[in-house]
């Protein structure tokens, strides 16, 4: 029986292993917040384009249907594959931001608590730095939750567009030779 899920106990390092460590989770959140932020523009970016190549293929070539529902399937895929990012970015986000409050407490006791307090503020709470409450608005929706509705959304539209048939046939533009009755 595996105990993976159980919290490992270590025993608590000396305030100078505590600070370094302290350091590397700032630099961990620093590239874990780079990750999530590179992967929303680039991917924002490919299911944008994505969606701009199946309205054309519909509109101006609507022949070519077949290949417009192959890139909705990729597309959805690629929903997937961000959905799935995001979720292990956010995740080792916590476990970082975890450990720096942690090895703050440690390395610096109650001389620094910039993470921790940090953590209050964001909770809405006042805090000696900021003679402020971080705005209601600014807690209202969590950050990551907005990504995953973006990612959602993209992937609606492409369920959306793979059940289209292209555009209509365009009309002739020669006018027809209609026979117009007299009214004798």
């Amino acid at each position: 029986m595996s105990n993976d899920h159980q919290p490992i106990s270590e025993p608590s390092p000396s305030p100078e292993l505590a600070r370094e460590a302290y350091r590397a989770s700032l630099q961990m959140i620093g590239q874990e917040a780079n990750v999530i932020w590179n992967s929303f523009r680039a991917l924002s970016a490919v299911n944008a384009i994505f969606i701009a190549f199946i309205g054309v293929i519909y509109s101006k070539i609507p022949e070519f249907a077949p290949l417009a529902k192959i890139i909705c399937g990729l597309g959805m895929f690629v929903c997937l594959g961000w959905l799935a990012m995001s979720v292990r970015a956010y995740g080792y986000f916590a476990y970082w931001f975890a450990c720096a409050r942690n090895y703050e407490v440690t390395g610096f006791g109650s001389e620094i608590n910039i993470v921790n307090r940090g953590q209050q503020f964001a909770r809405g709470k006042r805090v000696a730095e900021v003679d402020q409450r971080f705005s209601w608005l600014g807690r209202l929706v969590p950050v990551r939750w907005v990504i995953y509705s973006v990612i959602f959304t993209f992937a609606v539209i492409y369920g959306f567009l793979v059940f289209q048939e292209g555009a209509a046939p365009a009309v002739d533009d020669q006018p027809s030779a209609q026979v117009e009755s007299s009214g004798e």
